[in-house]
């Protein structure tokens, strides 16, 4: 995928500094009086602005950086010249070259012990490694990328990272791992809009490994929804593009075609070959998958003329990128040249003086200085075997963590799955009257909030329910919960809300046995009851509220202050609301890991008032694009703040 190249490479041209964008007349005047290290500073910079102007030039301006830094003995300079000739090498496919420079940079900045440098160059090591699909060597590099940017606490850059592994881990074929850091890179929102798309886009891509279809389409449409709002005509292509083979896999050849030509006409209006060549491929199997060659072949041909022409576009490339290698080693063998010069010049110098000290006499000196020389170095040797053992035991410690860690990760995945599975599909709740759309945010990849819709002749019933704790505890509270439900209402079915929770209450203090105080854990839980031949609906609450919008107002309405089971007043009993229904009326109902969702400026909680102004500036949205702005809104109000709670929202709509 082109936008992860993009952040890789934009992560390389850092080059150890940030910059801001800085016009190139200023920096070309700058150069004239420039010297020393400023000069390299400047040269570097150049290189930066004139990279996707004029690759060529650019490249002339670090291989004068490269030789004023060493002139200047500036070891940051040379460092970031050498990543720079790394990157332009990488970036024409002569990965042996862009090796050998990477790695005469990684040299210097461990020298320097700079993070930002080290983490720059461990990244596009990575991306050498993933463009050869050596992704155990990748992986490799990103992991040591993200130990240098958790150095230095940049939540863009680990982002980004996590990002990368993720990747990894999706071409190694290890979705559960794919998908555990992909999600963890969406944590770090401080990144641009475009990053929090491709994330989507990968998750998708993963979702797809899985076959979970459904999350993979939602996954596409919430990366096209950022790409559209960003202008970023690209990745817009890009993922209907995803979307077309994602259709195309499923059998679903007609909307495999229209997604397919959206992203054919994209591409090709913005001049971009190597998706339209994509694009046509996908286009002329879906036709022929629905026995029509007449309107197969173009796309064949097509593609086949794109094919030629990317091939011949790439050849040049590499033809200009051996040019630069041929005079890259010409001026490093006139330096070497130089080098043993200087070599000759100093050995010459050294035999005088030894003859000097042996005229003079100083063979006792001489001897001396030897026996303290070889002492110190059998202390160094000792030293530094002590060193590498400690290293040796801290890696072996380091491989039994991760092996740990993935298959704790991979148990919880699979416990997030069952839920999944226990949970029913938003999709499927027009069967029983009703239009659901849904967020639903583990704090912990499993949850400790649940749902559940059903219909009893007229009456369409939704629940939204909140159990104590969340991660594993919190699942296992849910699935509980979520059998107390099923229990109660299909076996009561003609009673109200209010009988449903006083129950529920008084099953779940029994289950728990709470009568002898074993357990204090409960759920808050909100039931609504809609019959619209009626023109009513029924509401009880166990401290979850209720909200009605209706011709762009929002009102709410508050449940009891009591949950079922834990620690509460059994005194007060639930009340059941009768409200008056009309068409087009929705209804929300959430939990409380909403209004305790902290962020924004202050770091604080949303809050129920900041909540409530979110619902009434998206009420003109369908039930899908409100929840879907608001998603946005909570990743945005969210930043860098670690999520404290699960967070589940459901927006309904009964249907006629």
């Amino acid at each position: 995928m082109k936008t992860f190249k993009i952040w890789c490479i934009l992560l390389g041209l850092l080059s150890g500094f940030l910059l801001k964008a800085e016009d190139i007349p200023k920096l070309e005047a700058a150069l004239q009086t420039a010297e020393g290290k400023e000069r390299a500073t400047l040269l570097n910079k150049l290189f930066i602005e004139w990279y996707y102007r004029d690759p060529e030039k650019a490249l002339q301006y670090t291989l004068e950086a490269l030789d004023q830094a060493r002139e200047s003995e500036d070891i940051r300079g040379e460092a970031n010249s050498e990543n720079n000739i790394g990157i332009y090498f990488l970036d024409r496919g002569d990965f042996a070259f862009a090796k050998e420079h990477l790695s005469r940079s990684l040299e210097l900045r461990n020298k320097l012990d700079d993070s930002k440098g080290l983490s720059d160059t461990y990244t596009n090591l990575g991306m050498l490694f993933y463009y050869q699909n050596l992704f155990e060597m990748a992986l490799e590099h990103y992991t040591r990328a993200f130990n240098e940017d958790r150095k230095e606490g940049d939540s863009l850059r680990i982002g980004s990272t996590l990002n990368n592994i993720g990747n990894c881990w999706k071409s190694l074929r290890q979705p559960d791992s794919a998908f555990f850091y992909l999600k963890l890179a969406l944590a770090f929102k401080s990144g641009s809009p475009e990053q929090q798309a491709s994330t989507y886009y990968s998750l998708a891509e993963v979702m797809t490994l899985q076959k979970q279809y459904i999350q993979a389409q939602q996954y596409y449409e919430k990366a096209a929804f950022i790409y559209l709002s960003q202008d970023n005509l690209y990745g817009l292509s890009e993922t209907w593009l995803g979307l077309a083979q994602l259709f195309y896999e499923t059998g679903k050849q007609p909307q495999a075609i229209d997604q397919g030509e959206k992203a054919f006409k994209m591409a090709k209006k913005i001049l971009a070959p190597e998706l339209e060549q994509r694009a046509s491929k996908l286009l002329s199997d879906s036709w022929k998958a629905l026995n029509r060659p007449e309107k197969a072949l173009p796309y064949l041909e097509l593609y086949s003329q794109l094919h030629d022409s990317l091939l011949n576009a790439e050849n040049i490339a590499r033809s200009s990128g051996l040019e630069a290698a041929l005079q890259l080693k010409q001026q490093a063998g006139e330096l070497d040249l130089l080098k043993k010069q200087n070599e000759i010049e100093l050995e010459q110098t050294r035999q005088k003086s030894l003859l000097f000290w042996a005229t003079v006499g100083c063979l006792f000196l001489t001897l001396l200085l030897l026996l303290i020389l070889t002492n110190r170095n059998r202390i160094k040797n000792k030293l530094l075997e002590s060193i590498q053992k400690s290293h040796k035991e801290i890696e072996e410690k380091n491989k039994l963590i991760h092996h740990q860690h993935a298959q704790i990760t991979s148990s919880i995945q699979y416990a997030r799955n069952l839920q999944d599975a226990v949970l029913q599909e938003a999709n499927t709740a027009k069967e029983f009257g009703w239009k659901l759309a849904i967020i639903n945010q583990p704090k912990d990849i499993v949850s400790g909030d649940f749902y559940w819709f059903s219909q009893f002749e007229n009456q369409r019933i939704l629940v939204v329910a909140d159990g104590t704790g969340h991660g594993v505890p919190g699942a296992f509270m849910s699935l509980l919960g979520l059998t107390l439900v099923k229990e109660v209402i299909r076996h009561y079915p003609d009673k109200g809300p209010d009988f449903w929770l006083e129950k529920m209450d008084e099953d779940l203090r029994s289950w728990l046995k709470q009568e002898n105080k074993q357990n204090l854990d409960g759920i808050d839980m909100a039931v609504l009851v809609c019959d619209p031949y009626r023109n009513r609906v029924l509401f009880a609450g166990a401290q979850r509220p209720l909200v009605r919008i209706r011709r762009g107002k929002v009102e709410v309405w508050k449940g009891n202050p009591r949950p079922l089971g834990g620690i509460g007043r059994r005194d007060i009993p639930f009340v059941c609301l009768t409200l008056d229904y009309e068409p087009q009326d929705r209804f929300v109902l959430y939990t409380d890991g909403v209004t305790d969702f902290y962020g924004g400026p202050k770091k604080r909680k949303l809050g129920t008032p900041g909540f409530l102004e979110w619902l009434q500036h998206t009420i003109d949205e369908q039930p899908g694009g409100q929840v879907l702005q608001l998603e946005n809104l909570l990743f945005n109000w969210q930043g860098n703040v670690r999520q404290v709670d699960d967070l589940l929202l459901v927006c309904a709509e009964p249907l006629p």
